[in-house]
């Protein structure tokens, strides 16, 4: 693998661990938001979690 490759690689895993590390607080404090926001909720950290795959499936493919 190439120095440029590897690069990439590594800044896709730190943006995907950046995701990961923001939605964290929100799924570990979902019993401070009213049941109202609860759908809302789940809905953005489910796009943020297609995120984190979108990130990890580009560095696996550059892996290869």
């Amino acid at each position: 693998m190439d120095r440029d490759t590897r690069n990439l690689i590594d800044q896709l895993c730190t943006q995907a661990g950046m995701i990961m590390e923001d939605c964290s607080a929100a799924f570990l404090t979902t019993q401070a938001i009213d049941d109202e926001e609860i759908p809302r909720l789940l809905q953005d950290l489910a796009g943020e979690a297609a995120k984190v795959r979108d990130l990890v499936n580009a560095a696996i493919a550059l892996s290869r």
